[in-house]
């Protein structure tokens, strides 16, 4: 599945970026009808996932002295074209 990391220069106190992402995650999650966010944060690193729309997205944030890298990946919980249909019995058996 599809894998993204991208990486923002910030010129802020890595605490106080570190509760922006959090508030930006928490909004993201509204905005694309997510549920069951989950966030933990070890300092300044955050390893968090939730589920929408049929998917799991999970990742993290490393906030530094300078930058934020975020590393995303995007695992379907839906039935795809890889899962075979169960054949059933005809209804004349």
């Amino acid at each position: 599945m599809p894998k993204v990391s991208v990486k923002v220069p910030h010129g802020g106190d890595p605490k106080d970026i570190v509760k922006k992402i959090q508030t930006a995650l928490e909004k993201t999650v509204g905005n694309f009808e997510g549920h069951d966010l989950s966030i933990d944060w070890q300092d300044t690193t955050g390893q968090f996932h939730f589920k929408s729309l049929g998917f799991t997205i999970a990742g993290t944030a490393q906030v530094d002295q300078d930058q934020v890298a975020v590393d995303i990946d995007r695992k379907s919980t839906r039935l795809n074209s890889s899962h075979t249909d169960i054949s059933r019995m005809p209804s004349s058996a």
